[in-house]
């Protein structure tokens, strides 16, 4: 799978004031302890395994957010 480091997508949350959610960080995270098979069924759509990654990586950035700013 080709890899993108999401720094574009960071500087435009930061830029926009939302949330940066580390996607790409997560599943890479997520491949020392699984196949990327497990994650994604073609580098592009992922599998049910690969969505709870992403969306426990959402819920974290989203608490983080709250904790800092809300708290």
């Amino acid at each position: 799978c080709v890899a993108s480091n999401g720094e574009a997508v960071k500087r435009l949350a930061e830029k926009y004031n939302a949330i940066y959610v580390p996607m790409w960080d997560a599943l890479k995270e997520a491949q020392k302890t699984m196949p990327v098979e497990d994650l994604t069924e073609d580098c592009v759509h992922l599998t049910a395994r690969g969505n709870f990654v992403i969306a426990q990586a959402w819920l974290k950035a989203v608490e983080g957010y709250i904790r800092e700013n809300w708290a």
